[in-house]
């Protein structure tokens, strides 16, 4: 690249290094090689753009990956209640190893099952940016949230990437008579991380509307 212009040698570097930031980079030097203006500030809202991006795969990462988990508690519970029950009540759970019925129950049951953990552990990065594109484009239903009257109960959790606390807050300061409680040590399914609390908090709202 010796003796070739800067724009020139620049728009090569994609094909040396197969990166898109190296990609935006190009045209980024390209762009104001023809037009001029300031280099730094050029290089400065590419970095921060770059930076976003990183940080939007990240958390589309962590969403697959959450939602995998999930698949994964979601085939296993079943499975550990029914253990459960068995050891503590054969003869109830037994009907369903005995009867006809219990054996279609099961098997249709089964299939559900199996097809609702695989539709979830197929989940890909690529899919879960579509469903984050659709969100994005949803109407703003905040102004919506004021016509709740009823007594409500806010859950989030401290580590919830999707609707954490400022999320939670903001719904706070819009339905009326609401409450909001963060459960620390939880992500976006807390009441399975963190049951104990979360069962506590929703009984005693329930005292507070209902009585002791």
């Amino acid at each position: 690249m010796l003796g070739m212009p800067l724009d020139d040698a620049v728009q090569r570097l994609p094909d040396r290094i197969p990166l898109s930031e190296a990609s935006f980079f190009a045209i980024v030097i390209a762009i104001q090689s023809r037009t001029g203006g300031s280099l730094s500030e050029a290089l400065g809202n590419l970095s921060r753009v770059l930076r976003e991006r990183k940080k939007m795969e990240a958390k589309i990462k962590a969403m697959s990956g959450e939602a995998k988990a999930s698949a994964g508690i979601i085939g296993a519970l079943p499975v550990v209640v029914a253990g459960l029950l068995y050891a503590t009540s054969p003869e109830y759970i037994g009907l369903l190893f005995t009867t006809q019925t219990g054996h279609i129950v099961m098997a249709a049951c089964g299939l559900l099952m199996l097809g609702g953990t695989l539709m979830m552990r197929k989940m890909s990065p690529e899919s879960v940016a579509q469903v984050q594109r659709g969100m994005a484009e949803r109407p703003d239903s905040v102004p919506d949230l004021k016509t709740i009257n009823v007594p409500t109960l806010i859950v989030t959790g401290d580590e919830d990437v999707l609707t954490g606390p400022p999320e939670a807050e903001l719904m706070r300061q819009n339905i009326p008579s609401s409450k909001l409680k963060v459960i620390r040590r939880a992500g976006h399914y807390s009441p399975w991380e963190q049951p104990g609390e979360a069962g506590q908090l929703l009984r005693q709202f329930l005292d507070s509307v209902y009585g002791a």
